[in-house]
């Protein structure tokens, strides 16, 4: 069994560091302690020049592996909690960590954008901050328009699409009907529309692609004049899939 120390504290006074006050102690296993003073803390401890004999009044017992940061609770020495270090001035809070009413409280950071004010406790939204945010929300939108583009919307209870790839087909189709050929659509929800020999209905399908196409565009546009006027809650809460 290995050896640990016996460590003798008293139970109200502190050393100036702030933590319980360690008399004194000795290096013993369990075991020993019970073959040589039977048990008896006032053997082990007793008066030895200037340090004091134990006295179950006035000391406390604590057995184990060394403690950081003692202290005495109902004459239980134990670890110090994150509260009771600050308390007594041994430690400084951490971002996002407030004392409040004998306990340590953490403060939800609201975004990635947002930094630590620490000598007001809270977190804040610094203007230069807050521009790279939106910046960054902006520079989103183009994924979203494509996304959208990719999507489709519907046209004659069909699916058309808005890619680029999209229009340029349907320019090509609608060439061919131009110069008296044939030409035929085939729609994204699954339909063909074949042949296609009126230049009047091949616009129709070539127009509802463009339109739709530009809708996202400019969607996209409106949605930057959306995010630059947010203020800190509207940037917090905003979601671009609900918004566009």
């Amino acid at each position: 069994m290995s050896k640990k120390l016996f460590n003798m504290y008293h139970k109200t006074e502190k050393n100036i560091d702030g933590y319980a006050k360690k008399i004194r102690d000795c290096s013993y296993t369990e075991d020993e302690f019970q073959n040589i003073y039977g048990g008896d803390y006032k053997k082990m401890f007793p008066l030895w020049g200037d340090l004091p004999e134990y006295d179950s009044e006035t000391h406390c017992i604590y057995y184990g592996e060394g403690l950081s940061y003692p202290t005495v609770d109902n004459g239980i020495v134990r670890e110090m909690n994150t509260a009771e270090k600050f308390e007594a001035g041994l430690i400084s809070l951490g971002e996002g960590k407030v004392y409040q009413n004998g306990e340590i409280v953490n403060i939800d950071k609201a975004s990635n954008y947002h930094t630590w004010d620490n000598g007001n406790k809270v977190y804040i939204l610094t203007p230069e901050k807050e521009i790279e945010w939106k910046e960054v929300l902006k520079s989103q939108l183009k994924d979203k328009r494509e996304e959208m583009l990719e999507q489709g919307t519907i046209f004659e209870e069909k699916i058309i699409k808005g890619r680029t790839q999209d229009v340029s087909d349907a320019r090509g189709q609608l060439d061919k009907v131009v110069k008296g050929k044939s030409a035929f659509w085939a729609y994204s929800s699954g339909q063909l529309e074949s042949p296609i020999t009126d230049i009047v209905r091949m616009e129709e399908i070539y127009e509802a692609i463009g339109d739709f196409r530009s809708s996202q565009f400019i969607r996209e546009v409106e949605m930057k004049v959306l995010i630059n006027g947010l203020d800190e809650q509207g940037l917090i809460n905003f979601d671009i899939d609900q918004a566009w």
